[in-house]
């Protein structure tokens, strides 16, 4: 994986691939094979938005955790398309929302 994690899922690893070829900071986005790590970190720093607990609405380009628990998300990517009440993302299928996080 490229940030040398290889027995981890790579969909984090692939998000902070892409954050870092954008230039985004690690200080911005933790560069992290792990979900958890990755929503843990958005959340210290406030940029965290449960579905349902913010009025926020996401934008193409945020961060969706979806699946797995609050404190454990299952999976992470970036929303590329956002028609009415589902989200696609980039490297995933069509999934409803239930946890965003804007980056």
């Amino acid at each position: 994986a490229w940030i040398g994690k290889d027995e981890e899922p790579w969909c984090a690893s692939f998000v902070s691939w892409c954050a870092y070829k954008a230039s985004v900071s690690s200080s911005v986005i933790e560069y992290t094979a792990g979900c958890p790590a990755m929503r843990k970190h958005f959340n210290d720093m406030g940029r965290y938005y449960p579905i349902g607990e913010s009025s926020y609405t996401p934008k193409v380009g945020d961060i969706v955790f979806e699946g797995g628990t609050k404190d454990s998300p299952g999976h992470v990517g970036i929303v590329t398309f956002l028609p009415s009440q589902t989200v696609t993302l980039l490297h995933t299928e069509i999934l409803p929302i239930s946890r965003l996080l804007i980056l």
